[in-house]
């Protein structure tokens, strides 16, 4: 049926990491909450980096199709939007240029180091 826009992994980074790339490459920002995990942790549930699990995107009329194909293997987190990602469970949030540039920086500049 067509109905995701775009999907990515969790196995490297977890949610956080999949949700951040998500992000970056489609320039637009994004609302998550993690209580629909079912995880006590945060953390646990941002930075788990699970095979299984996958991040899909998709229009919001469709998303009670995509929830009944699903069934039970699925859950909202929440909404694409703006330019910011926020996870409202940590009041976290940074803006997708920021993520952009550290993503495409050279670590050392991340880390406040150099190579000489």
């Amino acid at each position: 049926e067509r109905l995701v826009l775009s999907c990515h992994d969790c196995s490297d980074g977890g949610l956080a990491v999949a949700v951040a790339e998500m992000c970056i490459s489609g320039g637009v920002g994004a609302e998550i909450e993690l209580t629909a995990l079912g995880m006590s942790d945060p953390a646990r549930a941002l930075y788990s980096e699970s095979n299984g699990r996958w991040i899909a995107e998709v229009d919001g009329k469709d998303a009670a199709r995509f929830a009944e194909i699903m069934g039970d293997d699925a859950a909202p987190l929440g909404i694409t939007k703006g330019d910011v990602l926020r996870i409202k469970d940590t009041g976290a949030e940074i803006a997708v240029e920021e993520m952009r540039k550290a993503w495409s920086s050279p670590i050392w500049n991340i880390m406040g180091g150099g190579c000489e």
